[in-house]
C-alpha cells in the first residue's frame, strides 16, 4: 500500500480550499469532518487520545469532504445531500490514492 499525502492547500474552479486538522472536530460537530464552503476550508479530525484515528481515516474523510466540495461547486445538490453516495465514491477514491504503484 502507497502513501497519500493529505494536501495542505488544493484549488478547485478560482477558490483556493485550505485543509485542517483540528483536535475538537467531533466534540463540536459529531462529524469526522467538514467541507466549509463560506471558510473555503476542509476540515478534518486529527488523530488524539481521546479519538485516535488511523491514516486511512484521513484520507477517506478529506476524499469525502472534497466530493462535497466538487458536488456543490458543480452544483449537484441532490447528490450533495446523499450521505451513501458521496461516501461510497470517497472510499473507491481513497482505495485508489492507498493502493496506487509508481514506476
Amino acid at each position: 500500500m502507497s502513501e497519500f499525502k493529505i494536501p495542505k492547500r488544493i484549488q478547485l474552479t478560482c477558490y483556493p480550499v485550505d485543509v485542517v486538522f483540528e483536535n475538537d472536530l467531533v466534540a463540536k460537530s459529531d462529524r469526522q469532518g467538514e467541507a466549509r464552503y463560506r471558510q473555503n476550508q476542509i476540515a478534518i479530525q486529527a488523530s488524539t487520545e481521546s479519538f485516535p484515528l488511523s491514516d486511512i481515516d484521513h484520507v477517506s474523510t478529506y476524499f469525502h469532504e472534497l466530493m462535497h466540495w466538487i458536488l456543490f461547486l458543480t452544483k449537484n445538490h441532490k447528490l450533495d445531500e446523499n450521505e451513501d453516495f458521496v461516501d461510497q465514491v470517497a472510499m473507491l477514491l481513497a482505495q485508489a490514492a492507498l493502493s496506487a504503484e509508481y514506476k
